[in-house]
């Protein structure tokens, strides 16, 4: 854990990175503020990393915001810890050998079509092909 680094939770969503910097700033020498945005929309996400010069800095920032209200919120501020391993999401995987046996056994049980003809992909329903025929 890095005793200068700061997790700067329930943040009003309209906070910007320079209210951060200037608002920690009365405890000590900040020296870097991330702001966490979302991918999508671009709009803060409610938390955020605050680093300090110092670990004393730090704890005064800790000391003297905790459980303080800005922007009519009451701030949550601690050290922050190492992020945590998670396994990878399903929906970011490579199409590997995960992929490959799932298309098998779909295709294998009719369910799943290419038609490389087309370059059509998709589920067959109720027997009916993309046409709207009935399968033979």
């Amino acid at each position: 854990m890095n005793p200068t680094r700061l997790f700067v939770g329930n943040l009003s969503y309209q906070t910007r990175e320079n209210d951060l910097q200037d608002y920690f700033a009365q405890a000590g020498a900040v020296t870097s503020v991330n702001l966490m945005l979302d991918k999508i929309t671009g709009k803060s996400r409610g938390f955020a990393f605050v680093e300090f010069a110092d670990a004393e800095a730090a704890q005064r920032a800790i000391d003297q915001f905790h459980n303080q209200e800005s922007q009519g919120r009451p701030l949550t501020i601690n050290v922050s810890r190492p992020r945590e391993d998670r396994p990878p999401r399903l929906g970011k995987q490579p199409r590997g050998t995960a992929w490959r046996t799932m298309r098998t056994a779909l295709i294998s049980s009719g369910r799943f079509r290419t038609d490389r003809t087309f370059s059509f992909t998709g589920f067959l329903n109720k027997g009916l092909t993309p046409a709207g025929s009935r399968l033979s």
